[in-house]
């Protein structure tokens, strides 16, 4: 997994990496783990996804089942800047996988995490979408860091 810092709350990468961006959340807790590797994961407190390619990593589930408003979703739907004819802005829900190293019952029950997820539907054409979108690139990088208190990864 390879995460390029950019300034204080952006990250980049490739679609590789953004598949495996929640696996410490995703993926059981085993005594085989390598919890260095998780703890590392956790630490860049990914609040916020672009995706500026074609391809949305696994994790994308784009449900209208999911009904959780962050702060940063409401403010940012309502942003002069984002245009949903090519802009593809939603909540994803992250269902967090139990603890197996606990006997807990508590730990057993799954838990859901929510990362807000832009999907930049950029197209190869003379009015590229990608270059429109970066107004509301900035706006969704400061509404996760300010409102989410967490970073964005953009990945390609």
């Amino acid at each position: 997994m390879v995460i390029s810092k950019v300034d204080s709350h952006l990250y980049v990468g490739d679609l590789y990496t953004a598949h495996c961006l929640f696996d410490h959340v995703r993926q059981p807790i085993t005594p085989d783990s390598d919890s260095e590797i998780e703890v590392n994961e956790a630490e860049y407190n990914i609040k916020g996804v672009i995706t500026a390619c074609f391809d949305t990593p696994d994790w994308c589930n784009r449900s209208d089942e999911c009904t959780y408003q962050s702060p940063a979703f409401s403010h940012l739907v309502k942003s002069p800047h984002c245009d949903r004819s090519y802009i593809d802005l939603h909540v994803d829900r992250i269902k967090n996988r139990p603890d197996v190293k606990s006997d807990s019952d508590d730990s057993k029950e799954h838990v859901n995490s929510f990362v807000l997820h832009m999907v930049i539907n950029a197209e190869d054409s003379s009015n590229e979408r990608l270059f429109r979108a970066f107004p509301f690139t900035y706006d969704f990088v400061e509404a996760v860091h300010n409102m989410e208190d967490g970073n964005t990864f953009i990945h390609w």
